[in-house]
């Protein structure tokens, strides 16, 4: 048994898209027309960009996908992949807490809210896949103490039903120790 949450960017991520993605390509044309005449200095800085530009493209959530095993976070090149049995704990919280936190390495608005974060409130990272900024973000925290923080629009039933996968999980390893 499958299933499969889709991200979705409402209208705010967007224009913050729009807006980053305007800044990337002014700042390569200011580059190229006012220092044609110079070599290594705006070449560099420009590979830079673009280099963070495709990184940031590569990194953009697309789906969750849920199985018996294991979520399967996709992004455009990525796979993040959390087993059913390595989860400790799956709650909702709260965008109040998410917005005490400093993005370390990822985006915070292009395409999105995803990479690693920090919460300035704990001082504890967090890895998050986000395309909007909502009250629907989940907290799956991994027996390795690695938090994931997640977007899904329907973030109830996503956890009952990971919940409920968390438990067939542990009734099927005490039928093979009974065994």
């Amino acid at each position: 048994m499958e299933y499969r949450y889709n991200f979705k960017m409402n209208k705010n991520s967007r224009h913050q898209t729009a807006t980053w993605t305007m800044f990337f390509v002014t700042l390569i044309v200011l580059l190229y027309v006012f220092n044609r005449g110079s070599f290594y200095v705006p070449v560099w800085f420009l590979m830079l960009a673009l280099c963070l530009l495709f990184l940031f493209v590569m990194s953009i959530p697309k789906y969750i996908k849920v199985s018996d095993q294991c979520i399967d976070i996709h992004c455009f090149v990525e796979l993040t992949r959390i087993p059913i049995s390595n989860i400790a704990e799956i709650k909702t919280i709260d965008k109040k807490l998410i917005k005490k936190s400093l993005p370390i390495a990822g985006s915070y608005g292009f395409g999105g809210y995803f990479g690693y974060y920090l919460n300035l409130k704990n001082w504890t990272m967090f890895r998050m896949y986000a395309r909007q900024w909502g009250d629907d973000f989940v907290m799956i925290t991994d027996v390795y103490e690695d938090v994931f923080v997640i977007n899904c629009k329907d973030a109830e039933n996503f956890i009952g039903f990971v919940k409920l996968l968390i438990k067939q999980n542990e009734n099927e390893k005490e039928k093979a120790t009974i065994i």
